[in-house]
């Protein structure tokens, strides 16, 4: 071997070490986790989440009876409803706001509270999440978002909430729906969302 051929491999090694906790970097950390909560890669294998977890870009989070908080690297915080599953779809922040951003999420079923961090703030296309039904963007710092198929939203009194998504922001009181045929009404008070 040459010696061109050792420094070629070296530089190789040492530019795939340092690149490598870029690639594989946490999205966040779990600050809170109670019942049964887990993290599945894109390939299906699952690990259960505790306090301290972190996640990644690429998992998808599952709540069953359980609930759990994440904190994002950029400061944006997600709370997870029991019976619901977030998938961190694209998930790049490396401290400092370059333009290379992005916080995409899936919400598949359930209920979520967030609070959006530096990315949001400062550029607000590269923050959304995607259901089933509708796109959430920016709509303020804090919001919540339920998405109800199937009979899968009841209030505490029984009565069974038309499917769609149900999106709150800040302090309103009144919900904003967007159903699956498209139309947007709203709802004067939250309902809880059970499956």
């Amino acid at each position: 071997m040459t010696l061109r051929t050792l420094l070629v491999r070296i530089t190789i090694a040492v530019i795939a070490v340092t690149a490598a906790p870029a690639c594989f970097a946490a999205a966040g950390k779990v600050v809170f986790s109670y019942g049964q909560t887990a993290a599945f890669a894109s390939d299906g294998t699952r690990r259960d989440l505790k306090r301290g977890d972190s996640v990644e870009s690429g998992e998808t989070l599952k709540t069953l009876e359980g609930r759990l908080q994440v904190k994002f690297n950029d400061g944006g915080f997600i709370s997870l409803q029991p019976r619901t599953e977030f998938k961190i779809d694209d998930y790049r922040y490396a401290g400092v706001e370059d333009g290379s951003e992005s916080a995409i999420f899936g919400l598949v079923r359930g209920a979520i509270r967030a609070v959006t961090g530096a990315i949001g703030q400062r550029d607000k296309s590269r923050y959304q999440i995607k259901t089933k039904v509708a796109t959430i963007g920016i709509r303020g710092t804090a919001f919540t978002a339920m998405l109800c198929e199937g009979g899968s939203c009841v209030t505490p009194w029984g009565a069974t909430l038309p499917d769609g998504l149900y999106t709150k922001t800040g302090g309103t009181a009144a919900y904003d729906i967007v159903h699956h045929s498209g139309t947007r009404s709203r709802l004067g008070r939250y309902r809880q969302c059970r499956r």
